[in-house]
């Protein structure tokens, strides 16, 4: 008989083991977490570590092994493979540098023709491949070795790792099974939560234009802090997103001109009493964003600087003359297609993606648990963005389908906003 679906899918093939009470899971759990513990120190061989470090990366696991990780980490910095060693050179470039360790790209140089183009001979491993891709994501300005990197998507990686016999850790294996449960268990008492205040709210019902979409928004906050000691900022910050989503709307989808300029001037003086003399609607949605942002400002720690507060609310408080995209600006500018300004703007996106990971390199005075959020919210817009994202959509669609989907725990500028709630 087929294995119980314990989360997004996946089966676990011993049932009555695995349909123990909540206490066994995470008992067990917590067994698996010290015997993976031990493995730090068991396993002497570089690569074979890296194999383990990237594995309980993929696995969504590693924020329970953050010490040893470190630690690994910083003895790898010195190790040297053979030149080559395509795979592990690759895997150990995305690793350091993904710890915020620099490694220079020169070592690629090996595997490439004198054209700068991969060799054809690595295309058969596919390992290599994924974690040149990988690495790829890593590169700075001026690294256009990178650039060459095929483009791949890893994605569910627990079925892949399952089906790889040759890699494949039967107690790692376990271990993310049980983690996933039980924080999609998290997850979607969290979900549930943002979307019964969202729709048991009166302002956001009178909206009828706008988009209602807590469930994406929790999504969106899920993609920028995902472990369990973050449920509060992650709450905080999906209430914030799902507030902000209707202030587009009303300027694009509902606004006239000589309405618009005093509920902008309202907004941009966060003005409570004002807000009473406005219209319909852009009454209601101020009360809605005011009543966010005292909850918000309620909810964290005494002594959190009031500058920081403020500074959440200076962000949708620009005034808006004319609705326009990126791609019809970047078209009426320079005379061009849509197409050639779609492809521009897409390389202005990778610049900026490389001079986000030089300075992620660099800033060393600024924790890394900060700056990692401002690498999650970057990831988690590119990839929302180059897909069919409800988020974009006016109308009931897309909170069942999300809802439904709320394990979707996968660990890969709201920094602010991010870092403020990180306090929360």
């Amino acid at each position: 008989m087929a294995g119980r679906v314990i989360a997004q899918g996946y089966r676990v093939v011993d049932d009555e083991r695995h349909a123990k009470s909540l206490e066994w899971m995470t008992e067990r759990c917590d067994e698996l977490i010290v015997e993976t513990r031990e493995m730090f120190v068991d396993i002497l061989n570089p690569f074979a570590k890296m194999k383990l470090i990237d594995a309980l990366q993929r696995l969504g696991v590693s924020y329970h092994f953050k010490e040893e990780i470190d630690n690994s980490l910083e003895s790898l910095v010195s190790v040297k493979f053979a030149n080559d060693d395509f795979h592990a050179i690759s895997l150990q470039f995305r690793l350091l540098r993904q710890q915020r360790r620099y490694m220079p790209c020169d070592a690629f140089k090996e595997f490439t023709d004198k054209q700068g183009n991969l060799n054809g001979t690595l295309c058969s491993d596919t390992r290599a491949l994924l974690a040149l891709y990988e690495a790829a994501h890593l590169g700075t300005p001026n690294e256009e070795i990178l650039r060459e990197a095929e483009r791949l998507e890893a994605r569910l990686y627990i079925p892949l790792y399952e089906e790889d016999k040759e890699e494949c850790n039967e107690m790692i294996l376990e271990l993310a099974k049980l983690d996933f449960y039980l924080l999609q268990r998290l997850h979607r008492e969290e979900i549930k939560e943002v979307c019964e205040w969202y729709h048991g709210l009166e302002s956001p019902r009178e909206l009828f234009y706008a988009r209602h979409r807590p469930a994406e928004a929790y999504f969106w906050a899920l993609g920028v802090y995902y472990e369990p000691e973050y449920a509060k900022p992650r709450k905080l910050l999906a209430k914030f997103i799902a507030t902000i989503t209707p202030y587009d709307d009303t300027f694009d989808n509902y606004g006239l001109w000589e309405e618009l300029q005093p509920f902008a001037d309202v907004m941009q003086r966060w003005d409570e009493k004002g807000a009473e003399q406005l219209g319909r609607c852009y009454k209601d949605y101020a009360q809605f964003m005011f009543g966010t942002m005292n909850e918000i400002e309620g909810a964290l720690p005494k002594g959190t600087p009031r500058k920081n507060v403020n500074v959440i609310k200076d962000i949708f408080e620009t005034e808006r003359n004319i609705v326009a995209t990126a791609v019809t600006c970047y078209m009426k500018e320079y005379d061009s297609t849509k197409e050639e300004a779609i492809k521009a703007l897409w390389n202005d996106v990778e610049n900026a993606w490389k001079d986000m990971n030089e300075e992620y390199l660099k800033l060393t005075l600024i924790p890394s648990s900060l700056l990692i959020q401002s690498v999650s919210i970057m990831n988690n817009g590119v990839s929302k963005l180059a897909s069919d994202d409800h988020m974009k959509h006016v109308g009931p669609t897309g909170d069942d389908r999300q809802e439904a989907n709320a394990a979707a725990a996968v660990p890969f500028d709201a920094l602010t906003i991010a870092a403020v709630l990180l306090g929360a």
